[in-house]
């Protein structure tokens, strides 16, 4: 795997740099697989719960994991004045609703350049931003990161390190937030709060025999041919 690629795993947007093996590939996209499916039927209450529910079940199936970081930015945003004539602005982050600091894209993707390089945070900015535009088939898999409570939605970043596969990610919500489907591209229209969760996993490759890695794919196998959906970046 030399180029770039990108995908849409269990609803999650996964990007993987170049220099994976085809083995390594596959065991990235099923860890990806099965971590999000057991988080999403955990049914975690909060975010803070969904994101630690797939940190365990990453560390679970052969990945060392680090701590969560948690970051949570106050859009203070509207797009009509309040009782003294003034937009929202009373957070951190404030202004009319057309500005980008009101979009939960733009700060993302602030987020995901402190983890990642600058190249690889604004290939997934790039890549999630063309998902407003997409076909039915991957906007409905790219729903199912909103099926259940506020907007919200899930990057994956899977780069090579001294020969390891390394796992990124951004676990993001807004609340309060009704409407998904306009979700993280459009900038907010009333007062919010956007919660990220990030963290880092390593392979373990003591634990990635090919026995593994088989059982791996069997086991996620009847998931795949729906939960999978490749994307044109």
């Amino acid at each position: 795997m030399d180029a770039t690629t990108a995908m849409l795993v269990e609803g999650a947007f996964l990007l993987l740099d170049g220099g994976f093996t085809a083995q390594q590939g596959e065991d990235v996209v099923n860890s990806v697989l099965l971590a999000g499916h057991v988080a999403a039927q955990a049914a975690a209450p909060d975010a803070m719960g969904h994101a630690a529910e797939l940190r365990q079940a990453l560390g679970n199936i052969g990945w060392t994991t680090t701590d969560l970081t948690r970051d949570s930015t106050q859009l203070d945003c509207g797009d009509k004045p309040d009782k003294t004539g003034r937009f929202w602005k009373a957070g951190k982050t404030g202004g009319t609703a057309g500005s980008p600091e009101c979009v939960p894209l733009t700060i993302i993707g602030q987020t995901l350049a402190r983890q990642l390089t600058s190249d690889l945070a604004d290939q997934v900015v790039a890549g999630v931003s063309a998902l407003q535009t997409a076909g039915p088939q991957v906007r409905q898999a790219w729903a199912l990161a909103s099926r259940t409570g506020p907007p919200s939605c899930l990057l994956f970043v899977a780069t090579l390190t001294g020969g390891v596969p390394m796992l990124a990610y951004n676990y993001n919500q807004l609340t309060p937030g009704t409407d998904a489907t306009t979700y993280p591209w459009s900038a907010v229209t009333e007062p919010g709060t956007l919660t990220q969760f990030s963290g880092s996993a390593a392979m373990n490759r003591m634990v990635f025999t090919t026995a593994f890695s088989g059982a791996l794919a069997a086991k996620v196998a009847p998931l795949r041919p729906t939960a999978v959906v490749p994307l044109h970046t």
